[in-house]
């Protein structure tokens, strides 16, 4: 099988305490992001998608620029939820 027919696909932010806001800062995606890209072994995520986010969260739209951001530099090719 060929690498480029794998497609690798994780999700962060369900651990702890899911109401506080903090761990959806954009220092606490990029460190998951980060984990998961080392526990992985990969240099880049195909789908990255938010678990279990507040509805204030989402409304925010914060998260959306720290995923945005990870799509830029590389880390995740596609995010959802």
């Amino acid at each position: 099988m060929v690498q480029d027919e794998i497609y690798i696909a994780t999700k962060f932010c369900r651990a702890g305490d899911v109401h506080n806001l903090n761990t959806y800062s954009e220092q606490s995606i990029h460190n998951y992001c980060e984990d998961s890209l080392k526990r992985l072994q990969r240099e880049r995520i195909d789908l990255y998608q938010i678990h279990c986010p507040p509805f204030a969260v989402l409304q925010n739209g914060q998260v959306f620029e720290v995923l945005n951001k990870l799509q830029a530099e590389g880390k995740i090719r596609h995010y959802g939820r």
